[in-house]
């Protein structure tokens, strides 16, 4: 999550500075984040943490994961550069997201999971071994 936290972060520079150069890149750095690194990492989410957590917080997790992809998709395929609002706006929604995931979802996940927990550990490996960008950082 350290990856996305930086990419808000990046977003609200980008907001801040206000030029269209500054903006632009910022949608330029949300295609290279989508492609290289959100697109896949949602998909593991709910598919390693969803089985292992409440309907209410499955659903809760799927509906932040589409509007965060409907917003980026929006940014992608605009051809003038988003405002800082919008940027701003972003930003806030996938720093609550995140933050909403480690203090409260995670955590509950291994306590809800039960047995569940080790019948995932094989899909867990596959995405650790297959796709460089889901590998933990001390790892690489």
């Amino acid at each position: 999550h350290y990856s996305g936290l930086m990419l808000a972060r990046r977003l609200r520079e980008a907001a801040a500075d206000g030029s269209e150069d500054a903006r632009t890149g910022a949608t330029e750095l949300l295609e290279e984040a989508w492609a290289s690194e959100l697109e896949g990492h949602f998909a593991d989410e709910e598919l390693l943490v969803g089985p292992l957590v409440s309907e209410h917080d499955r659903v809760r997790l799927s509906e932040e994961h589409h509007a965060l992809e409907r917003r980026i998709a929006m940014a992608r395929q605009s051809e003038t550069a988003p405002s800082p609002a919008w940027l701003n706006e972003l930003a806030d929604l996938l720093e609550a997201h995140i933050r909403w995931e480690d203090r409260e979802l995670f955590p509950e996940a291994p306590r809800r999971g039960g047995g569940a927990l080790a019948g995932l550990h094989a899909e867990a490996e596959r995405i650790h071994r297959d796709r460089p960008g889901a590998r933990r950082r001390h790892d690489r």
